[in-house]
């Protein structure tokens, strides 16, 4: 699948609100291995990455939303 779109998020709050005001409703569908947290939106698929090593200004750690 091909990346849709992708942004960074510090928290999975954040996240969530960021994948609501984009695309609507975000229904979580858990985690698994790989990735920190799922959601179905729309007919896509958001994950967020479980590790990061991108910083913002405050020293928090900035994890990738994809969206495919």
């Amino acid at each position: 699948m091909a990346v849709k779109n992708r942004f960074a998020a510090t928290d999975e709050q954040q996240a969530e609100e960021q994948l609501i005001a984009l695309y609507g409703k975000a229904i979580r569908s858990g985690s698994n291995r790989e990735f920190r947290m799922t959601w179905c939106v729309k007919n896509l698929r958001a994950t967020m990455a479980r590790a990061s090593t991108h910083r913002n200004g405050k020293n928090q750690p900035m994890y990738i939303v994809e969206v495919k």
